[in-house]
């Protein structure tokens, strides 16, 4: 600054008169009296001292703060480790369960080949998907073979007895006829003689029976009054097998 006031002096000397300086650079160079230079180098120095000038405000003032997502993290985590500890028993219980069907139906599979090879099975969602399209008392009929008993705990929705499909033997035997009992070997027992008595009846043998449709969720009704009900009498043998996701009732223990 203090050369630049030196050039306006010597300027002002020379014209012999006053300097009158605009407010601002623009007006400095539209004055008459003042070399191009000299406005020149005043918006030079103007420039540098509004860019030093920001540069110690901003630095004086502390940065703005963002808003911190750690404590919303936070709370999310807590969240998801809570329902993930509220899982982990009906997660071992699935898994528990799944492992529990496998080895029922292993064994299942075990006495077929011994006792009932020639006998076709069913599997639980199959025989669901035929109670869902109507089949069951229908085109299809469904044969409880367990004893009197284990049918007043429970029996599959549409299920007739032995009895009562002997004594209607020829009017079923030209429908397709599935049985089960309490794992599915004394209805391939009996499917075997069926086939044995009426050559080219269409059959099937519910593969793991009663214990399986626990499983896959098949409805349970009373024998007499057909109500739905959570009763099942598994024989005693296959309690160990069924679910443990399923509120049932083990009965005949």
């Amino acid at each position: 600054m203090v050369e630049l006031d030196v050039a306006l002096d010597q300027k002002q000397r020379k014209q012999g008169s006053p300097l009158n300086l605009p407010a601002d650079v623009e007006g400095m160079r539209t004055a008459e009296n003042i070399d191009s230079e000299v406005v020149t180098e005043v918006a030079a120095r103007l420039s540098k001292i509004n860019v030093v000038s920001y540069e110690r405000a901003t630095q004086d003032q502390p940065p703005a703060s963002l808003p911190s997502d750690s404590n919303t993290e936070t709370d999310v985590n807590e969240k998801m480790s809570l329902l993930k500890k509220d899982d982990e028993p009906q997660l071992e219980q699935r898994q528990l369960d799944q492992e529990r069907r496998k080895v029922a139906l292993e064994k299942y599979a075990g006495l077929r080949a011994e006792f009932f090879p020639e006998v076709p099975d069913i599997s639980g969602e199959e025989l669901l998907d035929l109670m869902k399209n109507d089949a069951v008392g229908n085109s299809v009929i469904l044969i409880d073979c367990r004893s009197e008993a284990e049918r007043q705990a429970s029996m599959y929705k549409g299920a007739v007895t032995i009895e009562e499909f002997e004594a209607n033997a020829e009017y079923f035997k030209e429908k397709e006829i599935v049985a089960y009992c309490a794992i599915g070997r004394r209805s391939g027992m009996f499917l075997k003689k069926l086939m044995e008595r009426y050559p080219g009846i269409r059959v099937r043998n519910h593969a793991g029976s009663m214990v399986d449709w626990a499983h896959v969720g098949g409805p349970l009704v009373e024998q007499k009054t057909q109500y739905p009900t959570n009763r099942i009498h598994p024989n005693g043998t296959w309690v160990p097998y069924l679910p443990l996701t399923r509120n049932l009732q083990v009965v005949g223990t």
